[in-house]
């Protein structure tokens, strides 16, 4: 991502921005255009280091369509994206939260493939936080919505962070120094992350 333009694309996404901006007083479809220019341009943002600036535009469009019924799925998007941003500046806890929205709301939706990422995000953010008890069951939630959704990038994601999760939480340096009674996690987590390495064979 080093050879990327960000504040090219940054012009451009905000051009299109007010383009959007203007329509939102001719017409009613704001909401369905909002989402392909919000998030591009918050990601871009985001990406290029600028997670104020990624931050304050989610949260001028989550206070937008909060209330709008037919935007459920692109503000549970605003969350999770906003909790992407907000785990950047290292507030972990505010991150949990919004991710926990976003949840709620993919929950209504029955959105087992955001469910799935969601559930991830929220596991990283309780290993950055050495909470790895939490971590962990939030990425054995996830694996089970990838299981439902089929999708198998996301499950081996899980897999892989859950394997990383005993590997912290069992402060694993070498084989030789394991001993008898954390044989069994270490060799859970051997298991997961072959399963996981399988996974993405597979899709790729």
């Amino acid at each position: 991502m080093s050879n990327i333009d960000w504040s090219s694309s940054i012009f451009w996404y905000r051009a299109d921005l007010f383009i959007i901006g203007v329509t939102f007083f001719t017409n009613l479809m704001f909401f369905t255009n909002m989402q392909f220019v919000v998030h591009p341009l918050g990601i871009t943002y985001h990406y290029g280091g600028q997670y104020d600036s990624a931050l304050l535009l989610y949260d001028s469009a989550i206070n937008l369509i909060r209330d709008n019924s037919d935007a459920k799925k692109v503000l549970s998007s605003l969350y999770n994206n906003s909790a992407m941003s907000l785990s950047r500046k290292g507030h972990n806890e505010d991150a949990a939260l919004r991710y926990l929205k976003a949840i709620e709301i993919q929950e209504t939706l029955e959105a087992f493939d955001l469910l799935a990422s969601t559930y991830n995000n929220l596991g990283i953010v309780y290993s950055d936080l050495k909470q790895y008890d939490l971590a962990l069951k939030w990425y054995k939630k996830s694996s089970r919505y990838a299981v439902k959704s089929n999708s198998e990038i996301y499950l081996a994601d899980a897999y892989n962070n859950i394997a990383l999760a005993f590997e912290k939480q069992q402060k694993f340096h070498t084989f030789l120094n394991i001993d008898g009674s954390n044989s069994f996690i270490y060799f859970l987590t051997i298991h997961i992350y072959n399963y996981s390495y399988k996974h993405f064979k597979n899709i790729h």
